[in-house]
């Protein structure tokens, strides 16, 4: 059984995946495509199918909110933490595109940065 069959359709989404893998926190130049690969699934591809599974109940009732949730990374790019930021940037584009799309709407898309424990770090060239 479909949740939506259970429990309605839904009227918010939260998209925020849980933990990274932690094979993917590498610096920039040890990163190679198929990190990316694996990262922009989780976190790009796996927010657009979110959003796509609740999306249309959401148009039909004319109302609902849609919450993505990355990192500090997509604000202060880390070099040793080059994933997190390029699939971060590519998400709250993705979060972007949505609230422009459905700007006439009653719908509201947003993107929260959750600062992580290294932005006042040396590397990030960054202080709070």
């Amino acid at each position: 059984m479909v949740l939506g069959e259970r429990q309605g359709p839904a009227e918010a989404l939260c998209f925020s995946p849980l933990l990274p893998d932690v094979g993917l926190i590498k610096p920039v130049l040890e990163t190679a495509a198929d990190d990316l690969d694996r990262a922009l699934a989780l976190n790009v591809v796996g927010a657009a199918a979110a959003a796509r599974a609740v999306l249309p109940a959401m148009r039909t009732a004319g109302r609902g909110t849609l919450l993505f949730v990355t990192g500090g990374a997509v604000v202060h790019p880390n070099p040793d933490r080059a994933a997190s930021a390029i699939v971060g940037s590519a998400g709250h584009a993705y979060a972007a595109l949505l609230s422009q799309a459905l700007t006439d709407t009653l719908m509201h898309v947003a993107h929260l940065v959750v600062p992580s424990h290294d932005i006042g770090s040396s590397r990030s060239g960054w202080r709070a």
